[in-house]
């Protein structure tokens, strides 16, 4: 259940940051800043994807197994500079951007799919669609 409600608060923050950031960015920094709204823009869908990654992190530190946020945070990583190598040259800062949110989206995923493999939970429990029966497989 916490997992659905950190999504939740996650996914209207970053639905907030959507319709006033880019007029924030605008008004704060002014007119040079321009060229950031879309590498903003474009950041905030990373950031939906991250949703309940606290609640995963602190899951697998809970149970001793830390480990498995290395290896998500390692696959991140490398999607990072494979995706910063091939675009950041062709797309400068909305290269980067790009990179990010995939990175970000690619290691949520992996937390997520770890989770769902490594206990009873189903994904529409996960989602709150039925009852969660949490446990080891």
């Amino acid at each position: 259940m916490l997992y659905r409600w950190v999504f939740a608060i996650n996914l209207a923050t970053v639905a907030i940051m959507a319709l006033v950031g880019g007029p924030l960015i605008m008004l704060l920094f002014g007119a040079e800043f321009a060229s950031a709204v879309p590498a903003f823009q474009i950041l905030l869908i990373g950031l939906a994807a991250h949703g309940a990654d606290p609640v995963l992190n602190g899951y697998y530190i809970g149970t001793g197994r830390p480990e498995l946020i290395t290896y998500t945070s390692l696959a991140g990583l490398v999607v990072t500079v494979i995706g910063d190598v091939m675009l950041i040259p062709a797309y400068g800062l909305n290269g980067a951007a790009i990179a990010s949110s995939v990175a970000y989206s690619v290691r949520a995923a992996a937390l997520t799919a770890i989770f769902l493999s490594t206990t009873r939970v189903s994904v529409r429990a996960l989602l709150g669609i039925e009852e969660l029966t949490p446990g080891p497989a």
